[in-house]
């Protein structure tokens, strides 16, 4: 009987932390798609404060993967499954970020 309660109350544990860990990734998912769509497409002449905030987006997709991984929304934004307004996390940062970085640094010569 204490066996079969102790493995109940684990199990109990173990799907509340992982509940809890999916509702945080999930937070800050909506909160970068949210950043996301504020400034994609950007308006002209907003390029820095685009850029600035396709960054932090950035950086919450990769909170995800650093203190979320076992998460299956983890697995997803490291496999390019996951988008955010038709671009996954490595668009942003290998392609959308550094071309926005280049029209700027071309904007200022």
């Amino acid at each position: 009987m204490n066996k079969t309660l102790c493995l109940i109350l684990c199990c109990t544990v173990l799907v509340i932390g992982c509940s809890s860990q999916d509702k945080e990734a999930n937070k800050l998912y909506v909160e970068a798609c949210v950043l996301y769509h504020a400034v994609w497409p950007p308006d002209d002449g907003t390029e820095v404060e685009t850029i600035d905030a396709l960054k932090q987006v950035l950086q919450k997709l990769e909170t995800i993967l650093q203190e979320y991984p076992e998460t299956d929304l983890a697995v997803k934004i490291a496999q390019g499954e996951v988008q955010i307004g038709g671009d996954n996390m490595w668009r942003l940062k290998n392609s959308l970020i550094p071309e926005l970085e280049r029209i700027d640094r071309k904007s200022v010569v």
